[in-house]
């Protein structure tokens, strides 16, 4: 079935990377969230490169959110972690608007195991 009035408006790689910097901007605390490209003037402390293998979900069904991700640290971009994360959401309505609900938990998970690693590897150094 095609849900031709309930599409996602604008870049969803846009949208999801926004949201992971403002999740990872609160859990982290710090203000200090810089989406690429940045100046190179602004020094960076971590990055985190992110490929989403997978973000989609379905009625009466699971989200399912699929990232390899790796955290690199300063200007030299030390190696600190390198992980693959797959997130199963549950949809609990049945509505569109449940499945993009359940995008967002597993996007917000996504944000909690790379905070966890910067939190570990900054315990680490």
């Amino acid at each position: 079935m095609k849900a031709e009035f309930d599409l996602w408006a604008g870049s969803i790689k846009d949208n999801l990377t926004n949201v992971l910097a403002e999740n990872i901007g609160f859990l982290v605390p710090t203000e200090r969230i810089y989406i690429y490209p940045w100046r190179q003037s602004v020094p960076v402390d971590y990055q985190i490169v992110l490929d989403v293998v997978r973000c989609d979900g379905q009625l009466g069904d699971d989200a399912l959110l699929v990232a390899r991700w790796s955290i690199l640290a300063g200007q030299d971009k030390e190696l600190l972690a390198v992980s693959r994360s797959s997130i199963r959401e549950p949809v609990t309505g049945s509505d569109y608007a449940a499945v993009v609900a359940a995008q967002s938990r597993a996007l917000a998970k996504l944000s909690l195991e790379i905070v966890a690693a910067i939190n570990a590897s900054s315990q680490e150094h």
